[in-house]
């Protein structure tokens, strides 16, 4: 599946040192090997921005840019601005990948001939790690399908697709 191309990944890192390397693992370890690692150090205080140093020694795949405090948005477009891959997805930092994730989010792309593909997600509450507490929700509520803009649409208004950017894979 490798050969699809390369995919981007889009991390904005601010101030999660307890998280970042568990979101990073998540990441490299992906089965989908392909990839361009975008870690934006959105002017962390707590080390972080050590850590993504750090990981992008150990992994080619990984480049960091490190700027003053502009937000989550601006950490994100900084990514976008100099992405190259064929598609793209973004992390959260203090979130992480299920090893399949990238795949199966490509595979669905190229069945369906999808610009966008969404997957559900578990939320839960972590102290320490992100390890599943049997108190997870899944997101979104939506069911499986293929969807056109007016009811992709409809449905983001309704609720029942999540607003957020990071359990989405964007063809460029």
């Amino acid at each position: 599946m490798d050969h699809y191309g390369l995919i981007s990944i889009i991390i904005p890192v601010y101030n999660v040192r307890l998280f970042l390397a568990e979101a990073l693992e998540s990441v490299i370890n992906q089965t989908y090997k392909n990839l361009e690692i975008i870690v934006v150090d959105d002017g962390s205080t707590d080390g972080s921005g050590e850590i993504c140093d750090n990981y992008a020694i150990r992994d080619d795949r990984i480049t960091v840019i490190h700027q003053n405090n502009r937000g989550l948005s601006a950490a994100r477009n900084k990514g976008l601005d100099i992405m190259v891959g064929k598609a793209v997805a973004f992390l959260d930092s203090d979130d992480a990948y299920h090893p399949e994730y990238v795949s199966k989010m490509i595979a669905a792309m190229i069945r369906e001939e999808a610009d966008l593909v969404i997957c559900k997600c578990t939320v839960h509450q972590a102290s320490g790690k992100m390890a599943l507490n049997n108190h997870e929700r899944t997101i979104p509520s939506i069911d499986p399908g293929i969807y056109d803009r007016v009811n992709g649409l409809n449905f983001l208004a309704e609720g029942a697709i999540n607003h957020t950017v990071w359990n989405k894979l964007y063809r460029r």
